[in-house]
């Protein structure tokens, strides 16, 4: 068989693999050996069909990872005039928002955390932390740092559905007017590398949220980190 019609065969074969049911937009496909034995076809066919394949949209490759399932898009798209939660932005994006991970715990945090929040540095603060989910790709990791005012102790996080404004203003009665985000670049630590399924040093995007009530006392503080490769961020801007 000429070499052009066994790369379509195998572009055709893939299709068909990420086609079945079982098969959801971010699952990873089988290693480039499993493929290429399970196909009857050599590593350089494989790899012709899976580059015609990612540039249509279908899959998306990460260097040392594998490949995976693409959604139309593939990214988390999100504008800098409106931040969305994060279970909106995922599923705005189209892919089915979870969470993974959920830990409820009371912790010394971090000195800003401490600061925002008024809390004395020794003291300990109600820490949510978890993983979010596009469909079953590793999306972002946040932890949340609760004031001491919501008096957390007793909440019943099993109903909690990883979208925390709600969550607060449902359980505390607790109006939240505005939001302050701040974006920085950072390296993913080996920690971080592992939850999100990235290369250690990998570039992420660090997410440091704080939400206020009207009368600007501070509810929680967030930090949340991930894959600059994932998100896709516009900005909108109007001349007067």
């Amino acid at each position: 068989m000429p070499k052009s019609q066994l790369y379509l065969q195998t572009r055709e074969h893939i299709l068909e693999l990420i086609h079945q049911p079982r098969i959801q937009p971010g699952d990873q496909l089988p290693s480039e050996t499993a493929l290429s034995q399970t196909l009857g076809v050599s590593r350089n066919t494989l790899r012709d069909a899976l580059m015609s394949l990612e540039q249509d949209g279908i899959v998306f490759r990460r260097h040392g990872t594998g490949t995976f399932v693409a959604s139309s898009p593939h990214h988390l798209r999100t504008s800098l005039n409106r931040i969305l939660p994060i279970p909106e932005l995922i599923a705005a994006s189209g892919f089915k928002p979870q969470i993974a991970e959920l830990k409820i715990s009371a912790l010394v945090g971090p000195s800003d955390a401490h600061q925002i929040l008024g809390v004395p540095p020794t003291e300990k603060i109600q820490a949510v932390a978890l993983l979010h989910l596009a469909g079953k790709r590793p999306a972002v990791y946040i932890t949340y740092w609760l004031s001491p005012v919501l008096r957390a102790d007793h909440v019943r996080w099993d109903t909690f559905d990883g979208h925390m404004q709600n969550f607060i203003e449902r359980t505390f009665h607790t109006r939240i007017q505005r939001s302050y985000v701040r974006i920085h670049a950072v390296s993913a630590t080996k920690e971080l590398a592992a939850k999100l399924k990235v290369k250690k040093s990998s570039p992420l995007l660090k997410l440091t949220h704080v939400a206020y009530t009207s009368t600007d006392q501070p509810v929680y503080c967030s930090t949340s980190y991930q894959d600059s490769e994932l998100l896709e961020v516009t900005v909108v801007r109007h001349r007067k």
